[in-house]
């Protein structure tokens, strides 16, 4: 009789997940498309262009949604401003110090820094004696964060609650050119220009 039982259990259960599975599928979460919409391409001490993405990029993306820009600010200086929603993918939103070490960067330095609604995570990276600094955070729309353990489980609290539990959190990356230097003093400013807040 406990046998039944638990193959009973085991049973309702298996048919209980099948059919939250298909109803993940079937109901559609908002995602942030909205808000990478948003992004001017220029406002008061900034310029910005479209750039592709890789093959490699679209192909790691999936049905992810990226935004991916050449941002030019006072007083010149070229960053790649990269965003990443996943809400369709979560699998592409990630670690992005995995990333710079699967390119064959070398970490240098990588350290906290305080940015308007919470912290970023700098980066200074070196590969083959050339030198690149990138910050990235996850921004759920309400605050910033580093840690891809939180994004992941506020995706996954998301999708649980099919979208009620808040905003899909994103993922913003900002690199310099390799070889250029980087003023990331102007970042606040450029963060509430670039409507990232």
């Amino acid at each position: 009789m406990k046998r039944n039982r638990k193959l009973l259990l085991l049973w309702a259960l298996l048919v209980f997940a099948v059919l939250l599975t298909i109803i993940w599928e079937v109901v559609p979460l908002p995602d942030a498309s909205r808000r990478l919409a948003a992004i001017p391409e220029h406002g008061p001490g900034f310029a910005s262009r479209e750039l592709p993405l890789s093959d490699l990029e679209r192909d790691s993306l999936g049905k992810a949604t990226a935004l991916k820009r050449l941002v030019i600010s006072d007083p010149g200086v070229p960053i790649i401003l990269s965003i990443i929603d996943g809400t369709h993918n979560r699998h592409a939103v990630h670690d992005p110090v995995y990333c710079f070490v699967g390119e064959g960067w070398n970490i240098v330095e990588e350290k906290d820094i305080e940015i308007p609604s919470g912290h970023a995570r700098y980066l200074l990276l070196e590969r083959n004696g050339e030198n690149c600094e990138a910050v990235y955070w996850f921004d759920d729309n309400d605050r910033r964060f580093t840690d891809p353990t939180d994004y992941w489980m506020q995706a996954t609290l998301r999708r649980l609650s099919f979208g009620q539990s808040g905003e899909e959190p994103i993922l913003v990356l900002m690199r310099s050119i390799p070889g250029q230097a980087t003023n990331w003093q102007n970042l606040p400013y450029l963060i509430n220009h670039l409507n990232l807040n």
